[in-house]
């Protein structure tokens, strides 16, 4: 009898901290092509003088419409590494979360099945995702958004700043702003991936 509570009371903890992390997952994925979108509208505004009031005429604020035309293009493209790094931050953040949530449920499976006494009973995060099939795919899968992707990310942070030294129209005061966020946004990709790959 207090084993079947004790096993009641473990898979409604496993089941409560799958939903939680597939939850985590939606926000990681928005997070992520909000980074991509933000970091594309960077290169089209330094690369291509493409102006964010040319690609939007008003953004909603906490209720309140507000014209970008009204706005100087040097404080768009300011506001616009800003929400690019915070994004950034959010969406490693996140992704970090993530991967200690599922150590976490690789515990819960052994516990479950130690209590089962079966060392296979549940083990679809664990033993099951371990499967060889398709793991090249995996790894590279793997390999393509915790190195390929950070990359990628600070290569493009790096171009755009090249850019907007080399723009004429934007003041220094936001040159200089925008290469200290600039710079938060590549420490953090680097932050990330080092601890990824050390497993800090």
């Amino acid at each position: 009898m207090m084993k079947d509570k004790v096993v009641s009371v473990l898979y409604e903890h496993y089941k409560d901290t799958f939903s939680h992390i597939r939850e985590r997952e939606k926000q990681r994925n928005s997070l992520f092509l909000l980074v991509l979108i933000i970091l594309g509208l960077q290169v089209l505004q330094l690369n291509f003088a493409l102006t964010l009031d040319q690609v939007l005429k008003e953004v909603i604020v906490v209720g309140l419409s507000m014209s970008i035309s009204q706005i100087p293009s040097a404080a768009l493209i300011s506001i616009s590494w800003v929400l690019l790094v915070v994004f950034i931050m959010q969406y490693y953040q996140v992704t970090l979360h993530i991967e200690k949530q599922y150590d976490y449920l690789h515990k819960l499976e052994l516990e479950l099945n130690r209590v089962l006494d079966n060392k296979i009973c549940i083990s679809r995060e664990s033993n099951g995702y371990m499967t060889k099939k398709g793991s090249l795919f995996r790894h590279w899968i793997w390999l393509f958004y915790t190195l390929v992707i950070p990359i990628i990310i600070v290569i493009v942070i790096g171009w755009c700043l090249i850019l907007e030294w080399n723009t004429e129209i934007i003041p220094d005061p936001h040159r200089w702003f925008d290469s200290v966020i600039g710079a938060i946004g590549v420490i953090s990709v680097v932050f990330y991936a080092v601890s990824i790959w050390l497993k800090q």
